[in-house]
């Protein structure tokens, strides 16, 4: 990534998900912020600021984001990309790709109180404006889309595949930013 990329990168997630608000050093290398967005839309943003410079071993660079309804505490949202974001680096899981997905360790874990989430789901972002999109390819960094999913929808990505997954939340048009579905 050039020194021009890395000023962009924060210009082209508030562009797309609102002015920085709040911003956050990971817990383990203090070299990836975890960063608030103020709200633009009935959404609310978190993202990762920095993971593209951790390397990995096909050279790929990524951020990670998750969006989720805005009356929800962002401190959760940001706290569960903080935990991830550590394993990562720290070489307990491995870089994710469209279709990866991660359980969390015991059944009574949740992103927020009495969700229905059951896990994580690594995607890119589908419904993120062109431009956006766009940007981030010019920039050569991968923006994925962590998105919380149910039992059900891990039931489906472990029995027929992310595929058939992407297809049922299109075919029923899902609110994948409601973590109570």
């Amino acid at each position: 990534m050039t020194n021009d990329s890395k000023n962009e990168l924060p210009l082209i997630f508030e562009h797309e998900f609102g002015d920085i608000q709040l911003s956050m050093l990971n817990t383990i290398e203090k070299k990836v912020q975890i960063i608030k967005y103020k709200r633009k839309f009935e959404t609310q943003f978190v993202s990762t600021l920095g993971l593209s410079n951790v390397s990995n071993n096909k050279n790929i660079k990524s951020e990670w984001f998750m969006e989720f309804d805005g009356d929800l505490a962002s401190e959760n949202a940001a706290s569960v990309l903080d935990y991830y974001v550590s394993m990562l680096i720290e070489g307990n899981i491995p870089f994710p790709k469209r279709g990866s997905f991660i359980i969390f360790p015991k059944k009574n874990d949740h992103i927020w109180p009495d969700d229905n989430i059951c896990g994580i789901y690594f995607t890119f972002p589908a419904y993120r404006s062109e431009e956006f999109q766009v940007n981030m390819v010019e920039i050569g960094i991968f923006a994925i889309w962590v998105v919380p999913i149910t039992n059900s929808e891990k039931d489906i990505i472990e029995n027929k595949g992310w595929r058939h997954l992407e297809y049922y939340w299109d075919d029923n048009n899902i609110k994948l930013h409601n973590p109570f579905r």
